[in-house]
């Protein structure tokens, strides 16, 4: 159960990360970052170095300039590059061999506190993510479901369809874990019916093999057959 949980939080960073460094590869930051003044543009591109190294599963090396654009920021007083670096290492510390839920919530929360400050709405809602998937790697429900219930709101104020999908999925999967196969199957069947309106293949699939997996586990076994061509 942890594998799946540790699954669909790396999944949420992923997105997240993907989002922010399209086109931008690691070759082609680092040759901007040897020229770059120490500005906030600095800061800028060092945080999309982070997330692009993130993406690769490369969790040091993301760290690693997060630490420096945290640093850079601080010296600046860019409070969103703090929030940016802050939310990155929390990231780090959630994928650690020795993970450490109470550093990843302090980073967490720290750059949630600076996003509210500064009014950065999906900065928000992208933290309140992060801190309901690691609630519920502890398996602290009542947590997860109280920061992803937060991030869904914002998401659907912003009119971000891409996004309120991906956290009902997430919901539905909380739901799951605690056997509750309606609020799950709820929640799996919105995601779904957003994903086919804007055609996300890959979300669509996700979707119903969420759906399939319960009807499975339910004895349906033939509502579950149907959605197999689905994949």
């Amino acid at each position: 159960m942890k594998i799946a949980k540790i699954f669909i939080l790396f999944f949420i960073l992923v997105h997240f990360f993907a989002a922010y460094t399209q086109n931008k590869s690691i070759d082609s930051l680092q040759k901007v970052l040897q020229l770059q003044k120490k500005d906030t543009g600095k800061v800028n591109k060092l945080i999309d170095l982070s997330d692009a190294f993130f993406q690769k599963g490369d969790f040091e090396n993301s760290a690693k300039n997060a630490k420096e654009a945290l640093s850079l920021s601080e010296k600046l007083n860019f409070k969103k590059g703090i929030a940016n670096a802050y939310f990155n290492l929390g990231a780090f510390n959630t994928f650690q061999p020795d993970y450490n839920r109470s550093e990843a919530l302090e980073n967490l929360i720290k750059s949630l506190k600076i996003r509210t400050e500064i009014k950065d709405k999906k900065g928000i809602a992208y933290c309140y993510e992060i801190i309901s998937a690691v609630y519920s790697l502890q398996q602290n429900y009542s947590e997860a479901l109280k920061n992803a219930f937060a991030a869904l709101k914002i998401h659907e104020e912003l009119g971000d369809k891409q996004a309120v999908a991906n956290q009902l999925q997430n919901i539905g999967a909380f739901f799951n874990d605690q056997n509750n196969n309606l609020e799950a199957l709820k929640n799996y069947s919105g995601a779904l019916k957003i994903r086919e309106e804007i055609k996300d293949t890959f979300g669509i699939a996700v979707s119903n093999f969420s759906i399939a997996y319960i009807d499975f586990s339910r004895g349906n076994y033939s509502e579950a057959l149907k959605r197999i061509p689905l994949l």
